[in-house]
């Protein structure tokens, strides 16, 4: 009788043994699960910290660009500035030396109205393009006003942005992002064509 009593309470211990194992198991395998999502959790976190560093990175370039040309555009005012200044003197001393007759001064005016005309409708167009997300269009309308710019290289530019800022305000229903136009591949290409041509200007020493 002592003997199957002994045993009946190592079987109850048995079980209860195997009870315990079983729960471990299961919380073994619940601290799995939660390792795996914590390592896939960290997994993303690594790829979205990665993006956020390319993105930056791409943005600082951007930034290091702008403010290149930026100081490229200021340099160049500064130099038109001081060119202006000396034309005036130019011009000056050459009526004093040599003045016009009523026809050449006719003729040079009735050609320096063209050509504020011509550069006038040229920025037009280059709007109206714009307008219509036609960039390509809008950075061959301006590489032809190049031809009649009748300012520097640096008064032309910040001409072009002024005009198109004006035209916004007065049509409120086509916004100008300076920042979006500035940094696209059309933008970029008549800025090269502005920095390594030679632009005309409407009075030739």
């Amino acid at each position: 009788m002592e003997t199957q009593t002994e045993l009946y309470q190592i079987r109850i211990k048995l079980r209860q043994a195997e009870i315990a194992l079983a729960q471990s198991e299961t919380q073994r395998q619940q601290f799995e699960q939660d390792l795996k999502q914590t390592q896939t959790q960290l997994h993303q976190t690594r790829r979205e910290l990665l993006q956020a560093q390319a993105q930056l990175h791409q943005i600082r370039e951007k930034n290091q660009q702008l403010e290149a040309q930026l100081h490229d555009v200021q340099e160049e005012l500064s130099r038109s500035q001081f060119q202006h200044f000396e034309t005036q003197e130019s011009i000056q001393l050459k009526a004093s030396i040599v003045p016009y007759t009523e026809t050449e001064t006719n003729a040079r005016n009735h050609q320096s109205c063209l050509t504020t005309t011509s550069y006038d409708l040229l920025i037009r167009n280059a709007w109206q393009a714009y307008c219509h997300g036609d960039r390509i269009g809008m950075a061959h309308a301006l590489q032809q006003a190049l031809k009649f710019t009748p300012f520097s290289k640096a008064e032309t530019i910040l001409d072009w942005l002024k005009r198109f800022s004006d035209f916004a305000s007065s049509q409120q229903e086509h916004p100008f992002d300076m920042q979006t136009l500035t940094t696209s591949p059309e933008w970029q290409q008549v800025m090269k064509s502005v920095f390594t041509k030679r632009i005309l200007t409407a009075i030739e020493l």
